[in-house]
């Protein structure tokens, strides 16, 4: 999955007397001023990469060796970059304008606002790599959390979180606030505002709260927080956290507004002011020059770098790789979401034309992945959905479509590598065996489900209908196998409220569900009765139980065994059609330092990460940029 494409360009501040110096100092984190003349050294990097069949890869390395400047060794994965520089303007673009400014309503706003408003926890940006990468993943562990707005906290017992917040940390110098201290107080406020306490109890809690169940929050003094429980819940401090809604908005503005979807309006304790927000077009960030917090990999930098940041709404992907090539876009993806290329022909053309492009394959979850519609026939047969899972060729549709980028070894509903998932190499030769591709079988198998093929070859019709965001290719590419096995299925692309009202109605057949994730509270959504999100109308009172059992788990170990017996439950049970895990890619230009394809610092934290990349302009004017 993590292949590095093409000839990587890294800018060194090294004279070819201090090539064998670097090397033996991979691991500081000071910067060294050396002079010189400028060489150009070739040499070869080795790779390690978790593709089935392929354990090592090769690559060549070209380093570019510039006299006079700074650099720095990356802390958290040992990459030499040039030193961390103010300055510069950042652009990259979206495919879609948000709703408005308020994560109380929604959380998508958080993608806007993450630099502008603040949370209690963040990841730790310095995590060496070898613990977290912040790639695959999207759901961050709690073990790599920090403290952001809160400087500590403690749990004193099962249902109460105590929360210290930082006594540095200032509203942003304008009105209302005019620059004053956070406290205690504005996390009580807003904490109460997301979970419909005090004033605002009788309303709504906000969109991605709604299963936690708080039952107070009191500041107790100016930097202390106290939160109860109704009852104890393990995943209550990391939504407390960072968790996407509740960013700390400013209390003055609610009060004199009634909530916060007016950008304008917006005043923070982040790293960037939102200076312009021209809807349907772009948002335009300035940098705090007196923000709070410092570089968690150089400690002794003040973030952020970047004076500017610019996000272009630009829907049409033709439309952005011209930008990208032509330099007037920095980077492409880096917004997370449907902006990311998605389609491997595209990736391979820029790879061609433009080399010197950085490309950064990642897949969280399987986004080709089906639901069967288990309580309709014929996919209420379990040897049928067994049949259909057989009938895929993915190691083909691999290679030869998504030239390799996927990760298509079996997976159970989690993700390969999460700690609640049991491995493919431990599953029954039995259960794996219906995860292969074996035409044979799955024709067998059909025949005995009642399901022989007619005098036209055809066993029985279907629809698939998959997220219209997708690249309709590959889907089109799995119903070609279900046909070779005489199931006929037409591929159809379709917006979230169609297959909304077809789910409702339980009239679907397959309908695009994400797999191999890596949230378990998705279990709770996706596989209980009468859930909106529940797209294979699973009702299974086995799973029920499970499910039920690990809402009332008592500790994490409990907990994880309980994910992980639903999670080999769904798998024996087939209710989801694995398609492969396959990637979307971020692209930069080689002058944006510091990045290395991550996605987030956090639910909705993108932004955060841009605060910690600066931009090289010596190397961007030397490039004709």
């Amino acid at each position: 999955m993590d292949k590095i494409l093409g000839f990587r360009w890294v800018i060194l501040t090294l004279s070819a007397t201090m090539l064998l110096v670097l090397a033996a100092a991979c691991t500081s984190t000071e910067t060294v001023e050396v002079p010189g003349e400028t060489v150009i050294v070739e040499k070869e990097v080795v790779k390690e990469v978790q593709v089935p069949g392929e354990t090592v890869i090769v690559e060549k390395e070209v380093v570019k060796v510039v006299s006079g400047k700074s650099y720095v060794t990356d802390p958290a994965n040992g990459k030499t970059v040039t030193a961390p520089q103010y300055g510069g303007t950042l652009t990259y673009p979206r495919t879609s304008d948000w709703p408005h400014a308020d994560t109380h309503f929604h959380h998508h706003p958080g993608t806007l606002v993450s630099n502008v408003i603040e949370r209690l926890g963040l990841a730790n940006w310095a995590t060496p790599t070898s613990e977290h990468d912040f790639i695959a993943a999207k759901n961050l562990p709690e073990r790599i959390l920090i403290g952001h707005l809160a400087e500590s906290w403690e749990q004193t017992d099962t249902t109460t979180y105590v929360f210290h917040m930082r006594d540095d940390v200032k509203w942003e110098d304008r009105a209302p606030t005019n620059g004053r201290l956070l406290t205690a107080q504005d996390i009580e406020y807003n904490f109460n505002r997301y979970f419909a306490l005090g004033k605002w109890s009788g309303g709504d809690k906000a969109s991605l709260l709604t299963q936690y169940n708080v039952a107070s929050v009191e500041a107790t003094d100016d930097h202390t927080v106290v939160v109860k429980m109704e009852a104890q819940d393990l995943a209550a401090l990391k939504a407390l956290l960072q968790s996407p809604n509740p960013f700390i908005y400013a209390p003055e503005v609610i009060e004199e507004h009634g909530d916060a979807k007016d950008w304008r309006n917006l005043v923070g304790t982040g790293p960037y002011r939102l200076d312009d927000w021209i809807e349907g077009t772009s948002a335009t960030f300035s940098r705090k020059v007196d923000y709070w917090n410092y570089d968690e990999k150089y400690p002794e930098n003040r973030l952020p770098y970047i004076d500017e940041t610019r996000v272009m709404i630009i829907p049409e992907p033709a439309t952005q790789l011209a930008g990208l090539r032509s330099g007037k876009l920095d980077a492409v993806g880096m917004t997370f979401g449907s902006s990311m290329l998605k389609k491997p022909d595209q990736v391979a053309s820029l790879s061609e034309t433009n080399p010197e492009l950085n490309i950064y394959p990642f897949g969280h979850r399987s986004e080709t992945s089906l639901a069967f519609n288990s309580q309709k026939a014929p996919w209420s047969d379990i040897r049928v959905r067994r049949a259909m899972q057989m009938s895929l060729d993915l190691e083909t549709i691999n290679s030869s479509y998504w030239k390799g980028w996927g990760d298509v070894a079996p997976q159970s509903y989690f993700r390969r590598g999460m700690p609640w998932t049991t491995p493919y190499e431990e599953w029954s030769s039995e259960l794996l065996g219906y995860y292969t591709y074996n035409k044979e079988g799955a024709e067998a198998l059909l025949d005995e489900a009642g399901y022989p093929r007619d005098s036209d070859g055809i066993r029985f019709k279907a629809t698939m209908h998959f997220s219209n965001k997708w690249d309709n290719t590959v889907y089109e590419l799995l119903a070609e196998y279900m046909g070779k096995v005489g199931v006929e299925v037409e591929a159809i692309a379709a917006d979230s409220a169609s297959r909304k009202v077809l789910r409702q109605a339980g009239e679907h057949d397959l309908m695009s569900q994400g797999a191999a994730v890596d949230r378990w509270v998705n279990l709770f959504a996706c596989f209980l009765p009468g859930l909106p999100n529940n797209v294979g109308n699973v009702d299974d009172p086995a799973l029920i139980e499970i499910i039920n059992n690990l809402s009332a788990a008592s500790s994490v170990e409990e907990q994880h065994a309980l994910i992980t017996e639903a999670s080999d439950h769904i798998t024996e049970q087939h209710y989801t059609l694995f398609g492969g895990r396959v990637p979307r890619f971020h692209v930069t230009w080689p002058w944006v330092v510091g990045f290395n394809g991550e996605q987030q610092l956090g639910e909705m934290d993108r932004n955060q990460i841009w605060a910690r990349l600066w931009i090289d302009q010596d190397l961007k004017n030397a490039m004709g940029y």
